[in-house]
């Protein structure tokens, strides 16, 4: 649901999920900014997908992945899309890829394991970036709104 993610998006704003998954409570800083050693496979992790990543038309903003809906750096065209909004700028830029790869690699009850089981099931060969870029910039649908695979 829209409402639930703008929630979560703004929660993890500022938010590590290394740190939160350690019971540190909120950590001020993104999973990038992390002094915690455990931290690095995910910072390896979002600069490798930040690289490849290429959202599908009207998957999200260009920028930051969110919705358009949502991102700030859109407006309504009063024709059911989206156009760019003069002066707006990205308010979760970095929020939802640091936040996805945070949480799946701060997570210790498997949760790397569990995600990649999923990808395989959908025929992702997780061990190949550029496949694994291609599928999380996919669009979705998200209720009323177009969306794409890390929301």
């Amino acid at each position: 649901d829209v409402e639930w993610l703008r929630r979560q998006l703004a929660w993890w704003t500022k938010r590590c999920g290394i740190c939160e998954e350690t019971g540190d409570g909120q950590s001020g800083h993104d999973v990038r900014q992390c002094w915690r050693p455990e931290s690095e496979p995910a910072k390896d992790m979002i600069k490798a997908v930040e690289a490849k990543i290429e959202f599908e038309k009207y998957s999200g903003c260009y920028w930051c992945g969110v919705p358009q809906e949502i991102c700030n750096r859109w407006e309504d065209n009063g024709r059911g899309r989206y156009q760019r909004a003069e002066g707006g700028h990205c308010q979760y830029q970095g929020v939802l890829v640091g936040g996805f790869f945070g949480l799946v690699y701060g997570s210790k009850d498997g949760a790397v394991e569990r995600w990649v089981a999923r990808l395989v099931e959908q025929g992702i060969h997780a061990g190949s970036m550029e496949e694994l870029a291609r599928h999380l910039g996919r669009k979705q649908q998200l209720e009323y709104v177009e969306s794409n695979q890390l929301v």
